[in-house]
């Protein structure tokens, strides 16, 4: 009985395939040498973190990509092609515009826009800056990513 139990258990809880949609986070930092400057990784990922783990929370599958050669915002043909051939149903375009001061690199501002894949549909975009923030340069960064996933998920659930 016990064992009949468990495989019903089993059938109901594995037999139903688990559908999220997939998010592609697709992310530019025109200006900006990696090798000049190794600790814009930091605020690049930290920006990522903050809108992964919100979409995250919200049920999302999100992976990122980013290209460090881009001299031109928000290259269609690429980071779409990109998206659909890695599976995403939604992609989230970034363009992280860093900014130097005495040796100290910081994110001034992120340029988002948010598309569905099928049809290249732009469901929405805006900029946030960090001149709001508190904080390290880090936790600046971090939460602006958090204000971009709340503006993309308050947009993609609005009528």
């Amino acid at each position: 009985m016990k064992r009949n139990l468990l495989t019903a258990l089993c059938l109901i809880l594995f037999g139903f395939p688990v559908v999220a949609e997939t998010v592609m986070i697709y992310t530019t930092f025109p200006g900006i040498d990696l090798e000049e400057h190794p600790e814009a990784l930091n605020l690049i990922s930290a920006v990522e973190e903050g809108i992964m783990a919100l979409f995250f929370d919200s049920g999302f599958i999100v992976f990122n990509a980013y290209d460090e050669n881009r001299t031109f915002p928000f290259p269609e043909r690429d980071s779409l092609i990109l998206a659909k051939s890695g599976g995403a149903d939604l992609l989230l375009e970034l363009e992280l515009f860093l900014e130097t001061e005495g040796g100290i690199i910081f994110l001034d501002k992120v340029e988002y826009r948010f598309f569905e894949t099928i049809g290249d549909l732009l469901l929405s975009g805006g900029t946030r800056s960090t001149s709001e923030e508190e904080g390290t340069p880090f936790d600046k960064s971090y939460a602006v990513g958090e204000l971009v996933a709340n503006d993309v998920l308050s947009a993609r659930h609005s009528p």
